[in-house]
Protein backbone atom coordinates (compact mmCIF):
# COMPACT_ATOMS: atom_id res chain seq x y z
CA UNK A 1 0.00 0.00 0.00
CA UNK A 2 1.30 3.45 -0.89
CA UNK A 3 2.48 5.35 2.20
CA UNK A 4 0.35 8.37 1.25
CA UNK A 5 -2.81 6.32 0.73
CA UNK A 6 -5.76 6.11 3.09
CA UNK A 7 -5.44 3.56 5.87
CA UNK A 8 -8.73 2.76 7.60
CA UNK A 9 -9.12 -0.10 10.07
CA UNK A 10 -11.24 -1.27 12.96
CA UNK A 11 -9.64 -2.67 16.09
CA UNK A 12 -10.95 -6.00 17.36
CA UNK A 13 -12.54 -6.19 20.82
CA UNK A 14 -13.18 -8.96 23.26
CA UNK A 15 -16.69 -10.33 23.86
CA UNK A 16 -17.31 -7.57 26.38
CA UNK A 17 -16.35 -4.92 23.83
CA UNK A 18 -13.26 -3.92 25.81
CA UNK A 19 -9.55 -4.49 25.76
CA UNK A 20 -6.81 -3.02 27.93
CA UNK A 21 -4.58 -0.40 26.38
CA UNK A 22 -1.05 -1.59 25.70
CA UNK A 23 1.61 0.33 27.59
CA UNK A 24 4.85 0.94 25.75
CA UNK A 25 7.94 2.69 27.11
CA UNK A 26 9.12 5.76 25.24
CA UNK A 27 12.20 3.91 24.06
CA UNK A 28 10.05 1.62 21.92
CA UNK A 29 8.21 4.43 20.18
CA UNK A 30 10.90 4.80 17.53
CA UNK A 31 10.18 1.22 16.45
CA UNK A 32 6.41 1.78 16.45
CA UNK A 33 6.78 5.04 14.57
CA UNK A 34 8.87 3.58 11.80
CA UNK A 35 12.39 3.89 13.10
CA UNK A 36 14.75 6.80 12.62
CA UNK A 37 15.41 6.53 8.91
CA UNK A 38 15.46 9.45 6.50
CA UNK A 39 11.81 10.52 6.52
CA UNK A 40 12.27 14.29 6.71
CA UNK A 41 9.13 16.10 5.66
CA UNK A 42 6.77 13.23 6.40
CA UNK A 43 4.01 12.32 8.82
CA UNK A 44 3.55 8.59 9.34
CA UNK A 45 1.17 6.45 11.39
CA UNK A 46 1.73 3.00 12.84
CA UNK A 47 -1.25 1.18 14.38
CA UNK A 48 -0.74 -0.91 17.50
CA UNK A 49 -2.89 -2.53 20.16
CA UNK A 50 -5.58 0.07 20.97
CA UNK A 51 -3.33 2.91 19.81
CA UNK A 52 -1.78 4.65 16.82
CA UNK A 53 1.80 5.97 16.92
CA UNK A 54 2.62 9.18 15.06
CA UNK A 55 6.06 9.99 13.63
CA UNK A 56 7.08 13.36 12.22
CA UNK A 57 10.18 13.75 10.07
CA UNK A 58 11.38 10.28 11.00
CA UNK A 59 11.13 10.92 14.76
CA UNK A 60 8.50 9.67 17.25
CA UNK A 61 6.09 12.45 18.17
CA UNK A 62 3.02 11.10 19.93
CA UNK A 63 0.71 8.13 20.43
CA UNK A 64 -3.06 8.30 20.21
CA UNK A 65 -4.42 5.99 22.93
CA UNK A 66 -7.96 4.70 22.52
CA UNK A 67 -8.25 4.79 26.31
CA UNK A 68 -11.04 2.26 26.75
CA UNK A 69 -9.89 1.40 30.26
CA UNK A 70 -9.13 5.05 31.12
CA UNK A 71 -12.66 6.11 30.04
CA UNK A 72 -11.44 8.56 27.39
CA UNK A 73 -8.99 8.68 24.48
CA UNK A 74 -5.88 10.83 24.79
CA UNK A 75 -2.54 11.77 23.21
CA UNK A 76 0.64 10.92 25.13
CA UNK A 77 3.53 11.76 24.94
CA UNK A 78 4.08 14.98 23.00
CA UNK A 79 7.77 15.05 22.08
CA UNK A 80 9.95 17.93 20.95
CA UNK A 81 12.13 17.39 17.85
CA UNK A 82 14.93 16.49 20.29
CA UNK A 83 12.77 13.82 21.94
CA UNK A 84 11.69 15.50 25.19
CA UNK A 85 8.15 15.02 26.48
CA UNK A 86 6.37 18.30 27.28
CA UNK A 87 3.58 16.42 29.09
CA UNK A 88 3.55 15.02 32.59
CA UNK A 89 4.48 11.35 32.42
CA UNK A 90 2.18 10.21 35.26
CA UNK A 91 0.06 8.13 35.14
CA UNK A 92 0.89 6.86 31.63
CA UNK A 93 4.69 6.69 31.72
CA UNK A 94 5.92 8.39 34.94
CA UNK A 95 9.08 10.47 34.97
CA UNK A 96 11.25 11.19 38.03
CA UNK A 97 9.63 13.79 40.29
CA UNK A 98 6.24 13.69 38.56
CA UNK A 99 3.39 14.91 40.77
CA UNK A 100 0.79 12.19 41.20
CA UNK A 101 -2.33 14.29 41.75
CA UNK A 102 -5.39 14.15 39.47
CA UNK A 103 -4.74 10.98 37.46
CA UNK A 104 -7.55 11.94 35.06
CA UNK A 105 -5.19 14.55 33.60
CA UNK A 106 -3.60 12.18 31.08
CA UNK A 107 -1.60 13.89 28.36
CA UNK A 108 -3.88 15.85 26.03
CA UNK A 109 -7.56 14.94 26.20
CA UNK A 110 -11.08 16.13 25.39
CA UNK A 111 -14.12 16.14 27.66
CA UNK A 112 -16.41 18.23 29.85
CA UNK A 113 -16.84 18.32 33.62
CA UNK A 114 -20.60 18.74 33.50
CA UNK A 115 -23.09 17.59 30.89
CA UNK A 116 -26.77 17.40 31.83
CA UNK A 117 -28.98 15.01 29.90
CA UNK A 118 -31.81 12.53 30.45
CA UNK A 119 -31.51 11.30 34.02
CA UNK A 120 -29.22 14.00 35.41
CA UNK A 121 -25.66 15.29 35.15
CA UNK A 122 -22.58 13.32 34.08
CA UNK A 123 -18.88 14.08 34.42
CA UNK A 124 -16.89 13.37 31.25
CA UNK A 125 -13.74 14.98 32.67
CA UNK A 126 -12.80 13.62 36.10
CA UNK A 127 -13.87 10.15 35.00
CA UNK A 128 -10.72 8.15 35.59
CA UNK A 129 -11.34 4.53 36.69
CA UNK A 130 -9.36 5.28 39.86
CA UNK A 131 -12.28 7.48 40.98
CA UNK A 132 -15.71 6.32 42.23
CA UNK A 133 -17.85 5.49 39.20
CA UNK A 134 -21.02 7.25 40.36
CA UNK A 135 -22.00 10.09 38.04
CA UNK A 136 -19.12 9.45 35.64
CA UNK A 137 -19.54 9.30 31.90
CA UNK A 138 -17.27 7.48 29.46
CA UNK A 139 -15.92 8.56 26.07
CA UNK A 140 -15.57 5.39 24.04
CA UNK A 141 -13.87 5.23 20.64
CA UNK A 142 -16.12 3.43 18.15
CA UNK A 143 -13.92 3.42 15.08
CA UNK A 144 -10.98 4.95 13.35
CA UNK A 145 -12.38 6.96 10.45
CA UNK A 146 -9.15 7.97 8.75
CA UNK A 147 -5.38 7.70 8.92
CA UNK A 148 -3.92 9.55 5.95
CA UNK A 149 -0.16 10.01 5.78
CA UNK A 150 1.65 12.67 3.76
CA UNK A 151 4.80 14.65 3.15
CA UNK A 152 3.47 17.91 4.62
CA UNK A 153 0.70 16.69 6.92
CA UNK A 154 -1.05 13.59 8.19
CA UNK A 155 -4.63 13.29 9.36
CA UNK A 156 -6.05 10.93 11.99
CA UNK A 157 -9.80 10.90 12.65
CA UNK A 158 -11.96 8.94 15.07
CA UNK A 159 -15.58 8.63 16.10
CA UNK A 160 -16.37 8.32 19.80
CA UNK A 161 -19.54 8.08 21.87
CA UNK A 162 -20.04 10.00 25.10
CA UNK A 163 -21.92 7.43 27.17
CA UNK A 164 -23.88 8.47 30.25
CA UNK A 165 -23.86 6.65 33.61
CA UNK A 166 -27.16 5.13 32.45
CA UNK A 167 -25.27 3.67 29.44
CA UNK A 168 -27.02 5.92 26.92
CA UNK A 169 -25.23 7.73 24.10
CA UNK A 170 -25.57 11.46 24.75
CA UNK A 171 -22.97 12.83 22.31
CA UNK A 172 -21.39 11.56 19.12
CA UNK A 173 -17.91 13.03 18.74
CA UNK A 174 -15.85 13.17 15.58
CA UNK A 175 -12.28 14.19 16.35
CA UNK A 176 -9.73 14.97 13.64
CA UNK A 177 -6.06 15.45 14.50
CA UNK A 178 -3.88 16.96 11.76
CA UNK A 179 -0.10 16.73 12.27
CA UNK A 180 2.36 18.88 10.31
CA UNK A 181 5.95 18.19 9.28
CA UNK A 182 6.90 21.89 9.23
CA UNK A 183 8.38 23.96 10.74
CA UNK A 184 11.08 21.40 11.41
CA UNK A 185 12.26 23.00 14.69
CA UNK A 186 8.70 22.87 16.09
CA UNK A 187 5.91 20.37 16.39
CA UNK A 188 2.50 21.61 15.31
CA UNK A 189 -0.89 19.91 15.12
CA UNK A 190 -4.59 20.77 15.02
CA UNK A 191 -7.45 19.19 16.94
CA UNK A 192 -10.92 19.60 15.42
CA UNK A 193 -13.80 18.41 17.58
CA UNK A 194 -17.38 17.97 16.33
CA UNK A 195 -19.92 17.26 19.07
CA UNK A 196 -23.39 16.16 17.95
CA UNK A 197 -26.14 15.76 20.53
CA UNK A 198 -27.75 12.32 20.41
CA UNK A 199 -30.19 13.43 23.13
CA UNK A 200 -31.32 16.83 24.41
CA UNK A 201 -28.36 17.90 26.57
CA UNK A 202 -26.72 20.95 28.10
CA UNK A 203 -23.02 21.58 28.41
CA UNK A 204 -23.03 23.10 31.89
CA UNK A 205 -21.13 26.20 32.92
CA UNK A 206 -17.96 24.61 34.30
CA UNK A 207 -14.28 25.47 34.51
CA UNK A 208 -13.05 22.16 33.08
CA UNK A 209 -13.59 21.35 29.40
CA UNK A 210 -13.28 21.08 26.42
CA UNK A 211 -9.53 20.68 25.73
CA UNK A 212 -6.99 19.84 28.44
CA UNK A 213 -3.26 19.26 28.80
CA UNK A 214 -1.15 18.47 31.86
CA UNK A 215 2.34 19.76 31.23
CA UNK A 216 5.58 18.27 32.50
CA UNK A 217 7.32 19.22 35.75
CA UNK A 218 9.59 21.90 34.17
CA UNK A 219 6.53 24.03 33.34
CA UNK A 220 5.59 24.29 37.05
CA UNK A 221 6.20 27.79 38.45
CA UNK A 222 8.48 26.27 41.11
CA UNK A 223 10.85 25.58 38.19
CA UNK A 224 10.35 29.05 36.68
CA UNK A 225 7.75 27.88 34.19
CA UNK A 226 5.83 30.86 32.85
CA UNK A 227 2.44 31.12 31.13
CA UNK A 228 1.32 34.29 29.33
CA UNK A 229 -1.81 35.31 27.42
CA UNK A 230 -2.37 37.78 24.60
CA UNK A 231 -2.98 40.66 27.03
CA UNK A 232 0.36 40.03 28.77
CA UNK A 233 -1.15 38.57 31.94
CA UNK A 234 1.02 35.87 33.46
CA UNK A 235 0.79 32.86 35.76
CA UNK A 236 -2.55 32.39 37.54
CA UNK A 237 -3.62 35.91 36.56
CA UNK A 238 -4.63 34.34 33.25
CA UNK A 239 -7.11 32.07 35.03
CA UNK A 240 -10.70 32.71 34.01
CA UNK A 241 -9.70 35.41 31.50
CA UNK A 242 -10.63 35.46 27.85
CA UNK A 243 -7.75 35.14 25.42
CA UNK A 244 -7.31 33.80 21.87
CA UNK A 245 -4.13 32.03 22.91
CA UNK A 246 -1.84 31.06 25.76
CA UNK A 247 1.86 30.24 25.62
CA UNK A 248 3.63 28.33 28.39
CA UNK A 249 7.43 28.17 28.52
CA UNK A 250 9.54 25.80 30.60
CA UNK A 251 13.22 24.86 30.89
CA UNK A 252 13.37 21.12 30.29
CA UNK A 253 16.16 20.41 32.75
CA UNK A 254 14.86 20.17 36.37
CA UNK A 255 17.09 18.33 38.82
CA UNK A 256 14.71 15.35 38.91
CA UNK A 257 15.35 14.75 35.21
CA UNK A 258 19.14 14.70 35.36
CA UNK A 259 19.26 10.90 35.16
CA UNK A 260 16.75 10.73 32.29
CA UNK A 261 16.75 11.53 28.58
CA UNK A 262 15.38 14.94 29.57
CA UNK A 263 18.63 15.90 31.29
CA UNK A 264 19.97 18.39 28.74
CA UNK A 265 18.48 21.86 29.08
CA UNK A 266 16.10 23.22 26.45
CA UNK A 267 13.71 26.17 26.69
CA UNK A 268 10.43 25.10 25.10
CA UNK A 269 7.04 26.77 24.75
CA UNK A 270 3.67 25.06 24.39
CA UNK A 271 1.14 27.41 22.79
CA UNK A 272 -2.55 26.63 22.39
CA UNK A 273 -4.62 28.65 19.91
CA UNK A 274 -8.37 29.15 20.00
CA UNK A 275 -10.02 29.87 16.64
CA UNK A 276 -12.32 32.82 15.77
CA UNK A 277 -14.93 30.42 14.38
CA UNK A 278 -15.31 28.64 17.73
CA UNK A 279 -18.30 28.95 20.03
CA UNK A 280 -17.78 31.64 22.71
CA UNK A 281 -14.47 32.84 21.19
CA UNK A 282 -12.18 33.86 22.74
CA UNK A 283 -12.66 31.27 25.44
CA UNK A 284 -11.73 31.50 29.08
CA UNK A 285 -8.86 29.41 30.41
CA UNK A 286 -8.56 27.22 33.47
CA UNK A 287 -4.87 27.41 34.39
CA UNK A 288 -2.99 26.32 37.48
CA UNK A 289 0.72 26.93 37.63
CA UNK A 290 1.49 23.26 38.29
CA UNK A 291 0.97 22.60 34.58
CA UNK A 292 -2.84 22.37 34.34
CA UNK A 293 -3.73 23.88 30.95
CA UNK A 294 -7.43 23.89 29.97
CA UNK A 295 -9.38 25.78 27.32
CA UNK A 296 -12.94 26.26 28.58
CA UNK A 297 -15.55 27.49 26.04
CA UNK A 298 -18.37 26.56 28.45
CA UNK A 299 -16.75 28.36 31.37
CA UNK A 300 -18.48 31.63 32.29
CA UNK A 301 -20.02 32.25 35.70
CA UNK A 302 -17.79 29.46 37.01
CA UNK A 303 -14.93 31.97 36.63
CA UNK A 304 -16.79 34.92 38.16
CA UNK A 305 -14.37 35.31 41.07
CA UNK A 306 -11.53 35.81 38.58
CA UNK A 307 -13.54 38.10 36.27
CA UNK A 308 -16.63 39.85 37.69
CA UNK A 309 -17.94 40.41 34.14
CA UNK A 310 -18.27 36.65 33.53
CA UNK A 311 -21.79 35.48 32.71
CA UNK A 312 -23.45 32.08 32.46
CA UNK A 313 -21.99 30.14 29.51
CA UNK A 314 -24.03 26.91 29.70
CA UNK A 315 -24.98 25.72 26.23
CA UNK A 316 -28.18 23.68 25.60
CA UNK A 317 -28.38 21.47 22.51
CA UNK A 318 -31.33 19.78 20.86
CA UNK A 319 -31.01 16.27 19.43
CA UNK A 320 -29.03 16.58 16.20
CA UNK A 321 -27.38 19.94 17.03
CA UNK A 322 -23.63 20.06 16.35
CA UNK A 323 -20.86 22.19 17.83
CA UNK A 324 -17.48 22.38 16.11
CA UNK A 325 -14.26 23.47 17.82
CA UNK A 326 -10.88 24.00 16.18
CA UNK A 327 -7.64 24.27 18.14
CA UNK A 328 -3.96 24.40 17.22
CA UNK A 329 -1.08 23.32 19.47
CA UNK A 330 2.41 24.62 18.74
CA UNK A 331 5.45 23.19 20.56
CA UNK A 332 8.27 25.62 19.85
CA UNK A 333 11.71 26.81 20.95
CA UNK A 334 11.32 29.75 23.35
CA UNK A 335 13.04 32.10 20.87
CA UNK A 336 10.37 31.44 18.22
CA UNK A 337 7.66 34.09 18.41
CA UNK A 338 4.12 32.77 18.16
CA UNK A 339 2.42 35.92 16.77
CA UNK A 340 2.82 35.03 13.07
CA UNK A 341 1.68 31.47 13.77
CA UNK A 342 -1.50 32.66 15.44
CA UNK A 343 -2.16 35.21 12.69
CA UNK A 344 -1.95 32.48 10.04
CA UNK A 345 -4.18 30.19 12.12
CA UNK A 346 -6.82 32.85 12.77
CA UNK A 347 -6.98 33.67 9.05
CA UNK A 348 -7.96 30.12 8.14
CA UNK A 349 -11.65 29.74 7.33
Amino acid sequence: MNRTSLLAFFLPRNRNGLRRTARLPLATLAILAGGTGSAFGQVKFTPGAEQVAVAVNGQPFTVFHYGRVENKPFLHPLLTPSGKNVLRGFPVSPLPGDPTDRPHQRGLWVGSEGVTGPGGQADFWENDPLYPAEGKGRIVVQKLLEATEGAEQGRLAIEAHWISPQKKVWVVERRTMTFYSQPADCRMFDVTIELTAAEPITFDDEQDGVLGLRLALPFDDHYDGKVVNEAGRTQEDVRGQRSPWLDWVGQLDPREYQSSIHGSGEAIGVAVFDHPSNHNYPARWQVRTNGVYILSPFGGKAFEKFDPTARDAAHPMKRGDTLRFRYRILIHPEKVGIAPFFKAWAAQK
